[in-house]
């Protein structure tokens, strides 16, 4: 949490269940490659690591 800059709430993800990220690729199976890996790069926790709207937009999954 405090990558992202909130230390007041070093509690808030415990109290969620985590996900792992890898399991997308099974529950999207029979999706797109390309819209699979543009979900992902969204829902990365940390904002440094996630793509922005720019890139996104120019993701190939759009192209």
């Amino acid at each position: 949490m405090k990558t992202i800059g909130i230390y007041e709430y070093k509690n808030y993800t415990s109290k969620y269940k985590q996900c792992n990220i890898n399991k997308l690729d099974y529950i999207f199976k029979d999706f797109d490659i390309d819209g699979v890996d543009l979900l992902k790069k969204m829902l990365t926790f940390n904002p440094n690591e996630r793509i922005n709207a720019t890139d996104a937009l120019n993701h190939i999954f759009f192209t």
